[in-house]
């Protein structure tokens, strides 16, 4: 049978079921977690920053939970067959692009694709659970909008998305015939009048709008990074604005998809401290992750750490995020603390939010605008200053700083009006952002714990003692003695 006979009907044992993945999911509890994880993560017009986060915080449940042994004796089983008949690859489809107006999986429009490589036994079984992974955190995208609130999709849907065991002319001429048929064909195998001329294996691209599908290689991200650098303020015209302005967070999701599978570290952004800290423990997580990825032969690894270094050093130059320079259309602007400065109709006992550096301290909320001023609100009208006269609780416990985003101003101002007659800053809350933003970086650096994406931030009043945890996401009202 031709290749091109095989492609038109496909054998069974060529495609990785979805009873599989179905199986796996239910067996071990990870499409309960999936669920809770994608249920939490729902935002009103959710940004790329959001979407990344979540992409990796998906695949990094994928990469934790072991298959059952019943689904990886059937999956080596269909590996062995793949691989007498010359099948090395992983060929897995993926949803187009979301678009206004669907709130579904669109099953008939499957026409972008991404190569993973088999390798032996123990390789095959975890490339098929990163491909598995790469699904569903498309999935997590199209369900993360709230205003939609879309179900999660049904087995028919994803039986669309099965990944299929295919060789490298098989890949290659799969994806030139979607083009025809869709006009739209996914950047990761380039073909020349049927024949193929290379495959890029294990590559994923991030979407970003207006522009092509961006390759996550250190050869791509490059350009980006060096455009960032040559911004000395932003009111240069053009500063800060297109695909550039994505460059730090596109980078450090390039990172922290290459760390986590090659370290697989319980915190699905134990990376970034990597990037930010000076402290022993990165040097140490540094060196991990510099030999996996020699020893897995992947060059772009050390290229890429530089590059989020890079990034990240410009980020701390420029005196706000260089993300949030540009406001797309469809954003709500930033909240100030005018709203903090009215006292709230009801109180919150506890506050739940994204963990987005780790640790667990007890401190007294102080308010910080996005530009490091004070609060609007009693008890603390003069802002963080405040802490050097506020309550006892203050100078013992230290200052919890409440701001919108946790910025490079906001970051400054709060520890350099807390470093006398307080106990200092202790945690930060913010009412945005999202693991891979710049907040949690600069909370990392410092070795302070961070919860973001607190929605109802302005329920708790300033100067209220609170407990901040940044392992799980909480920020719990302090009641009685403590």
């Amino acid at each position: 049978m031709s290749e091109r006979a095989d492609r038109a009907s496909p054998q069974p044992e060529h495609n990785i079921p979805t009873s599989c993945l179905l199986e796996y999911l239910a067996a071990t509890g990870l499409g309960t977690r999936l669920a809770l994880l994608i249920e939490g993560r729902r935002y009103q017009n959710p940004d790329l920053e959001q979407l990344w986060s979540s992409a990796i915080e998906v695949e990094q449940l994928f990469l934790q939970t072991e298959l059952p042994e019943r689904t990886e004796r059937e999956l080596l089983e269909l590996v062995d067959r793949a691989n007498e008949g010359g099948r090395e690859l992983l060929l897995v489809p993926l949803p187009s692009p979301r678009s206004a107006g669907r709130s579904r999986l669109d099953p008939l429009q499957a026409r972008r694709y991404e190569l993973l490589s088999l390798g032996p036994h123990a390789q095959a079984v975890r490339s098929v659970r990163v491909a598995w992974a790469r699904i569903w955190g498309e999935v997590a995208a199209w369900c993360s909008d709230a205003s939609t609130a879309p179900s999660l999709p049904s087995r028919a849907e994803l039986e669309r998305f099965e990944p299929k065991l295919v060789s490298t002319t098989t890949a290659a001429a799969s994806v030139a015939d979607a083009a025809v048929a869709d006009e739209y064909s996914g950047p990761a195998v380039a073909a020349t009048d049927g024949e193929p001329s290379e495959v890029t294996v294990d590559l994923r691209y991030a979407e970003l709008p207006g522009s092509a599908p961006v390759p996550l290689a250190a050869e791509t991200l490059e350009p980006l990074v060096h455009r960032l650098e040559q911004i000395r303020s932003l009111a240069e015209p053009g500063a800060g604005d297109g695909v550039t302005a994505w460059a730090p967070m596109l980078v450090r999701y390039a990172l922290g998809l290459r760390y986590n599978r090659v370290i697989a570290p319980a915190d699905p952004f134990e990376f970034l401290g990597v990037i930010a800290s000076v402290h022993a423990e990165a040097e140490r997580l540094s060196e991990a992750y510099l030999a996996g990825v020699e020893a897995a032969g992947d060059h772009d690894g050390r290229r890429l750490l530089a590059l989020a270094r890079r990034a990240y050093a410009v980020e701390r130059r420029i005196s706000r995020s260089v993300r949030w320079t540009g406001t797309a259309p469809s954003e709500a602007p930033p909240r100030t603390t005018a709203r903090a400065a009215r006292r709230p109709l009801l109180a919150a006992q506890q506050l739940v939010g994204i963990a987005t550096a780790p640790g667990r301290v007890r401190g007294v909320v102080v308010r910080v605008a996005a530009n490091g001023a004070g609060g609007e609100g009693p008890p603390a009208d003069a802002g963080v200053a405040a802490a050097q006269g506020g309550p006892a609780a203050m100078a013992r416990e230290g200052v919890v700083v409440a701001c919108e985003r946790l910025t490079v101003p906001v970051f400054q101002a709060a520890l350099a009006s807390t470093a006398a007659g307080s106990g200092g800053v202790v945690a930060f809350v913010e009412h945005a952002g999202t693991p891979l933003g710049l907040g949690a970086l600069l909370a990392r650096e410092r070795g302070l714990p961070c919860v973001s994406s607190v929605g109802d931030l302005e329920f708790i009043e300033d100067g209220t003692p609170v407990a901040v945890d940044g392992e799980m996401g909480l920020v719990t009202v302090v009641t009685g003695p403590r």
